[in-house]
């Protein structure tokens, strides 16, 4: 009696081994990978600017894109596990401002900021740039958007759909199999009477608990990427804030100001870096008047030494004169006259 009870046991138990190997085949070969932010765009999407529907996942929208722009969850199906993910850049002459309102944004639809990053120049006036990653509700994803375009100058929009509708009903699938099985090994290692069964059924049981919370920890991942959209802000400050243009005499007007500004912010730069190098030219300015200086005076100096050198040459050069100078000149003597004269 007893080996027929641990004939069965044994049969029962290789075949929860047959469906556990048949079990880790197919989600090895089917299960979705845990990207953790990075997905497979092939749900819906929306193009921004025509406002019909895409293929690809993903919607672009640039160039003055006003805040009250529909978004891609307004077209999309309630039935379907559906991630979405949105990209914005901004510009703003109110820097500041501009982040403390999209912080109130995304407090006021019910999310929160996963990650900021702020990059504030040293030198003065330069310009700044921030990046957020918000967190928000997948039902406030819209007026969020809205919100968040108010803040500021959007000039780049881009919105990702993922649908991963049959990675989660195929993860609901396993994790239900693998609770069957793992109930089924604990009332077999409650039955079991030899120690050899017991540890056999605690090994499969120890492999279809680690497939079952792995499931598990991917279906939270899909749960919580679902009720919680990531979107990704840039906030640029500029002095000037771009505008749209479409007609070809807007496209003009707009080249010719732009021409402008640039010449004149040329020109702001380049007067600040000849005042930032003011000290620098100061330096060098009285080291040049103290080499010139120097130059001038052992110029002066070798002119006057070869003066004197000029002057002795002379002087050696004349020649010698008589010792008695200043007697007077005796007069001139005819022939016959003298004290000798007879």
């Amino acid at each position: 009696m007893k080996q027929q009870r641990k004939r069965r046991m044994l049969t029962a138990l290789a075949a929860l081994v047959c469906c556990a190997a048949l079990l880790a085949g197919c989600s090895n070969a089917s299960a979705p990978a845990d990207n953790g932010g990075e997905f497979y765009s092939g749900g819906a999407s929306m193009d921004m600017e025509q406002g019909a529907t895409a293929t690809d996942g993903t919607a672009e929208s640039s160039g003055g894109v006003s805040g009250g722009t529909g978004s891609v969850a307004e077209v999309l199906p309630e039935d379907r596990k559906i991630i979405l993910n949105a990209s914005m850049d901004m510009e703003t002459t109110d820097f500041t401002g501009t982040c403390t309102a999209l912080r109130e944004a995304a407090s006021e639809a019910g999310g929160y900021l996963e990650h900021a990053q702020q990059d504030t120049p040293s030198r003065e006036g330069a310009a700044r740039y921030a990046s957020f990653t918000f967190r928000v509700p997948t039902e406030s994803y819209s007026s969020f958007l809205s919100g968040a375009g108010e803040a500021g100058n959007v000039t780049n929009l881009s919105e990702d759909t993922d649908d991963v509708t049959a990675q989660y009903v195929d993860t609901e699938a396993r994790i239900a199999a693998l609770t069957a099985q793992r109930d089924q090994l604990l009332a077999m290692l409650g039955e079991s009477g030899s120690l050899e069964t017991m540890i056999t059924i605690q090994d499969h049981l120890s492999e279809v608990q680690y497939q079952l919370e792995s499931y598990e920890r991917q279906k939270r991942l899909f749960d919580d990427q679902v009720s919680y959209s990531t979107v990704s802000i840039s906030v640029h400050e500029v002095v000037y804030l771009t505008e749209p243009a479409e007609t070809f005499g807007q496209k003009l007007s707009s080249s010719f100001t732009d021409g402008w500004r640039s010449f004149g912010n040329s020109a702001q730069n380049v007067l600040l870096t000849v005042v930032y190098m003011l000290p620098v030219l100061l330096m060098l300015a009285v080291l040049a008047a103290v080499v010139v200086l120097i130059v001038y005076l052992c110029r002066r100096r070798a002119e006057r030494r070869q003066a004197k050198a000029a002057a002795e040459a002379a002087h050696t050069a004349l020649p010698a004169q008589p010792e008695h100078d200043d007697a007077p000149p005796q007069p001139e003597q005819k022939p016959g006259e003298g004290p000798n004269a007879k």
